[in-house]
């Protein structure tokens, strides 16, 4: 796998269009991976939390826990912006980089702001 971080502030679509063009424009499994913001992915989390089971809850802790994404606002913010190419293996040769590389930029070109 392999990913890179778009600039919100260079482009003007969001990354999940982004990544999406480039599965159009033939990358296969491209994609942004939200789901790797643990709480925001494993809403389980959450649901034992609110039932108080242990250990996701502190039982006899006064305080309710809770889990989610906003817990962690970097990392929501990176994925936010997060591209990841889950298909690329070691099977890639330097004409299959190439090819990707063209994809990557004739897509950024189409959406630079």
């Amino acid at each position: 796998m392999v990913g890179f971080s778009i600039d919100p502030t260079i482009f003007r679509c969001t990354a999940e269009v982004f990544a999406a063009e480039l599965v159009e424009a033939g990358m296969p499994g491209v994609g942004q991976g939200r789901y790797y913001l643990m709480p925001a992915g494993l809403t389980f989390l959450q649901k034992a939390a609110l039932q108080e089971v242990y250990p996701f809850s502190q039982l006899p802790a006064r305080r309710k826990y809770r889990y989610s994404g906003d817990d962690c606002p970097t990392a929501m913010a990176f994925l936010g912006n997060f591209i990841r190419w889950a298909t690329f293996c070691e099977k890639y040769r330097e004409k299959h980089c190439e090819m990707a590389i063209k994809i990557v930029r004739q897509v950024a070109e189409k959406n630079r702001a």
